[in-house]
């Protein structure tokens, strides 16, 4: 299982004009125990001036695995996407220098949604 500790940052792409960042929160305490699962609670980080704000989530060991592999995978062109039907959802779309970025607060319903562009430097 995909471990972290409150203050790792996960993922990070673009800076704070145009740009996203997910860091690891505190671990949640599920009132109902739950066995070794262990949930911890995150921020999603969006910069899209003027529209910038924290998403907060909860990370699963899963999540928390996707991020991590999202930062290796985003060097390449492609489309990646962080589906949730319970919380954050997230698409990644690569091509050449630019990545699209497209998120909503939550999976199963598709509103509100924030779209918008990150330049990437040049190779």
């Amino acid at each position: 299982m995909s471990s972290a500790v409150a203050g790792e940052l996960l993922f990070e792409l673009g800076n704070e004009h145009s740009g996203l960042r997910v860091v690891v929160g505190e671990r949640w305490d599920d009132p109902m125990p739950s066995g070794s699962l262990v949930v911890m609670t995150g921020k999603v980080e969006v910069f899209a001036r003027p529209f910038s704000g924290v998403i907060e989530t909860f990370l699963f060991p899963e999540d928390i695995a996707w991020w991590r592999q999202a930062s290796q995978s985003i060097q390449t062109e492609g489309t990646y996407t962080h589906e949730c039907d319970r919380d954050v959802e997230v698409v990644l779309a690569r091509e050449e220098n630019v990545v699209e970025v497209s998120i909503t607060p939550h999976g199963a319903d598709p509103w509100p949604l924030l779209r918008y562009l990150v330049f990437l430097p040049h190779p």
